[in-house]
C-alpha cells in the first residue's frame, strides 16, 4: 500500500489494479461516501432514500403526499406536517 499525497481527505481514495509486470491496468478513485458534499445523491436517490426510511411508519400514498409538499416547500404556509405524523 501506499499513500498518495495528493489526496488530503480521509473520504478520497484510489484503486490501482496492477498486473504481474507492475502496470497499472485499471484504476478507480473515490471522492466521498454517497450523500457528501463531495459525491451528492441526486434527486431521485434522496427520494428513494426518503422511502426506504418511512415504508415502515408511512403508506404509499402520505410517502408520495410528503415528497410532493416538500418539491413545493417554498409555498408551505406552515411545516409543522413534516413532523405530525412521526409522534
Amino acid at each position: 500500500m501506499k499513500i498518495a499525497s495528493d489526496l488530503t481527505h480521509y473520504h478520497q481514495c484510489r484503486l490501482n489494479f496492477i498486473n504481474e509486470y507492475g502496470e497499472v491496468k485499471l484504476q478507480r478513485e473515490g471522492r466521498g461516501p454517497k450523500g457528501t458534499p463531495q459525491n451528492p445523491m441526486s434527486i431521485e436517490e434522496v427520494g428513494d432514500k426518503f422511502r426506504s426510511l418511512v415504508k415502515f411508519k408511512l403508506d404509499q400514498g402520505k410517502i408520495q403526499e410528503y415528497l410532493s409538499r416538500i418539491d413545493n416547500l417554498e409555498e408551505e404556509k406552515d411545516i409543522r406536517w413534516l413532523v405530525d405524523s412521526f409522534d
